[in-house]
């Protein structure tokens, strides 16, 4: 069932919407920034939630429900939060709530000011099948490589211990079912090359749409 985010969009656009997705630490972003290089128009939407993170609407719902300690010099803390939010399922599904939905109005705005034709667009995201979007988007391409290695890819970039990494992972699907639920798969383990696949997969796309 498409989730009450999904459903605020419709699906009439002659853009075709391509989901791109990955576990924590999978590398979903660099995979993006390969395709940004062949055109491809990327919507970021962890990157855009940070941003409606800090509108003065959203930091007092935050405050209201996570209390002071999730704001440090009138933003919000995202360290803070996550340590909240990632031990307790209830409270990531809240902060979820209140996130989501802004997200998804401002990719239906971001789709609208797409002037030139494309054969597809990308909309990566770490959370599509846990937020219940796969079902919005013509396709999801799921970015895959071993939980060890994206633990320390984690631990490196973040800067924090792979414990809070781990306990992360434990509120994500596990990637074995993910693979089950998609039609395309790139895998970023170190030692596979990644280009060769996202142009393969790009000419398929292109192909398709």
């Amino acid at each position: 069932m498409m989730s009450k985010e999904a459903s605020m969009i419709t699906n009439e656009s002659a853009i075709r919407k391509i989901a791109l997705t990955g576990n924590i630490g999978s590398g979903k972003t660099t995979i993006a920034r390969i395709f940004k290089m062949l055109q491809v128009e990327v919507y970021n939407a962890d990157k855009e939630a940070h941003k409606i993170l800090e509108y003065g609407t959203v930091k007092k719902q935050l405050v209201d429900l996570f209390g002071q300690k999730v704001i440090i010099q009138n933003s919000i803390n995202r360290k803070a939060l996550a340590a909240i939010v990632f031990q307790d399922k209830t409270m990531l599904e809240k902060l979820n709530s209140i996130i989501h939905p802004m997200v998804m109005k401002d990719f239906e705005c971001w789709m609208k000011k797409l002037h030139s034709p494309k054969p597809y667009i990308l909309f990566e995201s770490a959370i599509i099948f846990d937020a219940g979007l796969n079902d919005f988007f013509d396709d999801v391409i799921l970015v895959t490589a071993p939980q060890q290695i994206r633990v320390k890819r984690c631990a490196l970039r973040d800067g924090v211990t792979q414990s809070k990494i781990w306990a992360r992972i434990q509120h994500q699907t596990p990637e074995k079912l993910l693979i089950k639920k998609v039609n395309h798969r790139i895998v970023n383990d170190g030692k596979t090359m990644v280009i060769p696949q996202v142009l393969k997969l790009d000419k398929e796309l292109c192909l398709r749409y």
